[in-house]
């Protein structure tokens, strides 16, 4: 199956610092929680960097659509093509943790989770880290300044996905990532380094007047990530 990523796998983990950034502190969040925890998967894994945080006797098994991204995860870990909304395993408890870090804007339904339940075990949880209302705030101030009142990808607030995994007991805490300063010409580039420019659901595409008009802000500023971390079925 193709997928957004597929060209820009070889590339992804020289250019998703934040990216990065997100697993490994959701990683130490759930050792914190749970020392004891023995097996985690990590869907929408991309090149596994969940899995690079977690100590060796922890098993890690990495679901991806793209095995372009998936290659680039060392053994021992079980990679496993799949995407969120078709988990391809047996409904059974396999996991004490399910994880996604900043995987679901790409899912084609975000109440996929709900559908993990049965594969986590009974004390186990899901927990899920995504970008959230507040982020890139330079471009979306650069968007208004071409006269786009649209968010062209409209992120989620705590409440959206309190509501969006009803009846599921859902707990959202927020934390705060900063780019380096950058330029808004050198923060586009680097979504298109890994890949993360051909979201699926984007609203209608710039113009090459719009894009021209807004690349002429030089200014070198933090792009803030905003990341919503939800925790289903504690």
């Amino acid at each position: 199956m193709t997928t957004p990523f597929d060209h820009s796998a070889a590339r992804y983990n020289d250019g998703a610092v934040i990216q990065r950034r997100v697993a490994r502190d959701l990683a130490a969040w759930v050792l914190k929680q749970d020392p004891e925890v023995r097996s985690l998967c990590d869907v929408g894994a991309g090149t596994g960097f969940v899995g690079d945080a977690l100590p060796p006797h922890v098993r890690y098994t990495a679901v991806d659509p793209s095995w372009n991204m998936l290659a680039q995860i060392r053994p021992p870990a079980r990679r496993v093509v799949g995407r969120a909304e078709t988990l391809p395993f047996a409904p059974r408890p396999h996991f004490d943790v399910m994880t996604c870090s900043m995987g679901l804007p790409w899912f084609s339904d975000p109440k996929a989770p709900l559908s993990w339940r049965p594969f986590v075990r009974p004390s186990g949880m899901i927990v899920i880290r995504t970008l959230a209302a507040g982020s890139f705030a330079p471009f979306y101030d650069a968007l208004g300044s071409v006269g786009r009142t649209d968010k062209i990808i409209p992120w989620p607030t705590a409440d959206d996905l309190t509501a969006l995994w009803s009846p599921a007991k859902v707990t959202v805490t927020t934390h705060l990532y900063e780019t380096e300063p950058l330029t808004l010409r050198d923060f586009l580039w680097s979504l298109k380094t890994i890949g993360a420019h051909r979201h699926p659901a984007r609203g209608a595409a710039l113009t090459p007047q719009q894009m021209l008009a807004m690349m002429q802000d030089a200014r070198a500023l933090p792009h803030p990530y905003v990341i919503h971390q939800a925790v289903l079925f504690p």
